[in-house]
């Protein structure tokens, strides 16, 4: 139907030219005629040329508007890129490969009080630490020998003031990129991260030549933490309790104050020098003295305890011989004393069974005479610590020959 149309107008003849873009046919130039025979080879040798002509028309129009794409691109990167660098926390500088600074960021001016510009033009190595320049040489050597790696180093680096301080340092090597031209270097400050792994080492090793008990628990009171001090105080290795709650070691009559001191401590009360008992792994009680912390996490909450143990049971049994001894010299006193001025027989005997009692700390002290009669008879001269009645009681008893120690020492003085 077309062609009879294309007729009726005159239209006798037509040609058609495919138009090609990057390789490929974007588009057709059709022509039409009204003379018949028109397309002779020279016409088709000007339509080709003027075909060719369009098709390189259009890609050299795709190949400006890529170009300016990819500017435009390039250029967006850069912001970003700038945008990012300028705002960081960490420094970026960037060096050449003999290590020439040619960039500092801005925050270098925060970070390590220097301006960028006091920088940029002088060598690396004015930085840092003369002992750390080898390694920092090494590694922007090996960055520019297999640069498709990431290189890090620690290195010392001296701020505008005058102090050290350390930096992990990352290096990139972008000498192959136009818009760089040398190698990155991130540095971020680790200061405060290298002097918490230094107290901790030095805490972990405190704790593990400890003499005294050191353990952990969470708060729930199992043990998380058994340091050898806590093997040698309690007898148990650190396979034997960790996992296992702190009860454990509290003889029967007190295993519910572990639980006591973890609810004092975890309410904000300090428990220091705490004295009290505990089950050695072999059975026996032993003295010790409990001082207990919260360990609290990074947003302060309580997340165990602390606990150190110190035995003093040796402690215990001096200070008992010495209330001991200390008792009996009281009593050796007031019993001179006594004798000194005594002036009657029978009250001399009393005031001295009393001194036993009120002074010496004895629940009962008593004098009986021996009379040297056939039936060794024993006369109470006098008593003190018990109440007439249940003396009484007693006495009945002390005259029994059986009754050895009084027997004894009278046979045998």
């Amino acid at each position: 139907p077309w062609q009879a149309e294309a007729a009726k107008r005159g239209i006798h003849g037509s040609a058609t030219l495919p138009i090609h873009q990057g390789g490929e046919i974007v588009a057709v130039l059709k022509l039409y005629v009204s003379e018949r025979n028109f397309f002779d080879s020279d016409q088709l040798a000007l339509l080709e040329e003027m075909r060719a002509d369009i098709s390189f028309a259009l890609d050299r129009f795709d190949t400006e508007a890529k170009k300016a794409q990819a500017e435009a691109a390039l250029r967006e990167s850069e912001v970003r890129f700038r945008a990012l660098i300028e705002n960081a926390s960490d420094i970026t500088a960037v060096v050449s490969q003999d290590g020439m600074i040619s960039y500092a960021s801005p925050s270098i001016k925060t970070i390590a009080g220097y301006d960028p510009d006091e920088l940029v033009g002088s060598h690396m190595v004015q930085i840092i630490h003369p002992e750390d320049v080898q390694a920092a040489t090494l590694t922007l050597s090996e960055s520019i020998r297999v640069p498709e790696e990431a290189h890090r180093v620690e290195l010392r680096i001296r701020m505008k003031d005058g102090l050290w301080r350390v930096f992990d340092v990352l290096v990139r090597n972008q000498l192959g990129r136009a818009a760089i031209g040398g190698v990155i270097v991130n540095m971020r400050d680790v200061t405060e991260r290298k002097l918490a792994e230094v107290t901790r080492a030095e805490l972990a090793a405190l704790v593990a030549s400890s003499r005294d008990a050191i353990y952990g628990t969470d708060v729930n009171g199992s043990v998380t933490v058994w340091n050898p001090g806590a093997e040698q105080v309690f007898g148990y290795g650190a396979s034997e309790v960790v996992g296992r709650p702190v009860t454990m070691l509290a003889p029967a009559e007190l295993v519910d104050e572990p639980v006591k001191l973890r609810q004092r401590v975890l309410s904000g009360e300090a428990v220091s020098d705490f004295e009290t008992v505990r089950l050695h792994k072999d059975g026996r009680l032993i003295a010790v003295a409990f001082t207990i912390s919260p360990i609290r996490d990074v947003s302060g909450n309580a997340a165990g305890l602390s606990v150190v143990a110190r035995d003093i049971t040796e402690r215990k049994r001096a200070e008992e011989e010495l209330k001991r001894l200390n008792r009996a010299l009281r009593t050796l006193s007031a019993g001179n004393e006594t004798l000194i001025h005594a002036q009657d027989e029978q009250q001399l005997l009393q005031d001295l069974c009393r001194l036993m009692v009120e002074v010496g700390g004895f629940p009962l002290a008593w004098i009986v005479y021996a009379d040297h009669d056939d039936a060794h008879a024993t006369r109470m001269a006098a008593h003190f610590g018990f109440t007439e009645h249940e003396f009484e009681a007693v006495t009945t008893a002390w005259a029994n020959t059986e009754y050895r120690p009084t027997t004894d020492a009278i046979r045998t003085g």
